[in-house]
């Protein structure tokens, strides 16, 4: 059975390592000061899901998904 993911194509996504988030915080709290009240810990990159799809099908080799348009 395909999987079939719901979504806008050109809708971009912002991902970020949940291990980075972990990392970041500790260094937030151990920081003898710190500078700036907020800190964007994200990666800076946004994907679309045809690129995510793209993405995941290099590394799992056969993997197919059916994309479903949902524009907003």
């Amino acid at each position: 059975m395909r999987p079939t993911i719901p979504c806008d194509p050109g809708f971009v996504y912002h991902y970020v390592y949940v291990d980075d988030v972990a990392d970041a915080i500790i260094t937030a709290l151990e920081a003898p000061k710190l500078v700036h009240r907020e800190y964007n810990i994200g990666s800076g990159e946004a994907l679309t899901m045809p690129e995510i799809i793209d993405a995941a099908a290099r590394v799992l080799l056969g993997l197919k998904v059916r994309l479903i348009s949902r524009r907003r």
